[in-house]
């Protein structure tokens, strides 16, 4: 099975969110990303004005991703996923390096890919997938913005018009993971078990989300 390559790009500016699917039988199989958030003018007076300086605590925000998942996995009649330690630390190590290095991607700059992070930590995942094949595991990343609105005056002032709760952030996640086909289909595979999410929040409201699953 030919593999998918995926390069390392820059971290895009806080107004565009991206989402990103990998998925591994062996080889990779599928990978993927777009997507650019809406922004809209408004008036500033009919929005709320939170605090920026008081951004949602990532680690309660990945279990919420994690129930919104379970919830998607319900309605499509799908059993829920147990919350794994194991992959959500490795998960969120790669959260925090795409944070700290500034890219987002599923390969690293110096080219670790999410395979070799789990070997790295010692975790090893197979799960049957038919008579003859074995899945190794999966991964989706996201990229969100905790700002609702964006306006952009046209002498380049930005002005940021609400923030999003950590429940709207992780339904936003999820969303964008079920609305791209290869997301959606790590997201809602059958065969897996388990879990982890690993979330970092940058200090300009971007919300790098990562997904490991076995």
């Amino acid at each position: 099975m030919p593999s998918s390559a995926h390069s390392c790009r820059p971290l895009p500016s806080r107004r565009a969110w991206e989402f990103a699917a990998l998925a591994v039988l062996g080889v990779a199989v599928a990978a993927a990303c777009g997507g650019a958030e809406r922004t809209d003018g408004g008036d500033p007076a009919d929005a709320p004005h939170l605090d920026p300086s008081a951004p949602p605590d990532a680690a309660d925000l990945a279990r919420r991703v994690h129930r919104e998942v379970n919830r998607a996995r319900r309605r499509h009649g799908l059993t829920t996923l147990a919350w794994n330690d194991a992959p959500a630390a490795i998960a969120l190590g790669h959260s925090r390096d795409m944070a700290a290095r500034g890219y987002f991607a599923h390969d690293s700059p110096d080219g670790e890919s999410f395979g070799q992070r789990y070997a790295k930590a010692g975790f090893h995942c197979r799960v049957p997938l038919d008579a003859q094949r074995t899945l190794t595991g999966a991964e989706n990343l996201a990229l969100v913005s905790r700002w609702e609105v964006v306006r952009r005056w046209t002498d380049g002032r930005e002005e940021k018009l609400g923030a999003r709760g950590p429940d709207a952030l992780a339904v936003r996640a999820v969303d964008g993971w079920l609305n791209s086909p290869p997301h959606r289909a790590n997201l809602l595979r059958p065969q897996w078990r388990t879990e982890g999410i690993g979330v970092v929040v940058t200090a300009d409201g971007r919300v790098l989300v990562t997904q490991n699953f076995c």
